[in-house]
């Protein structure tokens, strides 16, 4: 389980450092935002669904600056 996080973790920041150097050449017009949340317990609708084991909750969000259209990509990974 220990592996798991950590390897996800790993990959997340990997993924950042990696867009980094592109923000920071030039301005663009389209935003991004990448996060990894973890967490202890995942509830949907009142009920447990991954046996009180923690999980992982990857979200990259990416949008255009000009015109307020974004899509949001978000998914749950649990470690049963």
């Amino acid at each position: 389980m220990k592996k798991f996080i950590i390897g996800m973790s790993l990959i997340a920041v990997l993924f950042a450092i990696g867009f980094l150097g592109y923000a920071q050449a030039a301005e663009s017009p389209v935003s991004w935002n990448v996060s990894v949340t973890p967490v202890s317990n995942y509830i949907w609708r009142g009920q447990k669904l991954n046996a009180n084991q923690t999980a992982i909750q990857p979200s990259m969000t990416v949008g255009l600056k000009n015109t307020g259209l974004s899509a949001n990509l978000w998914g749950s990974i649990d470690n049963t």
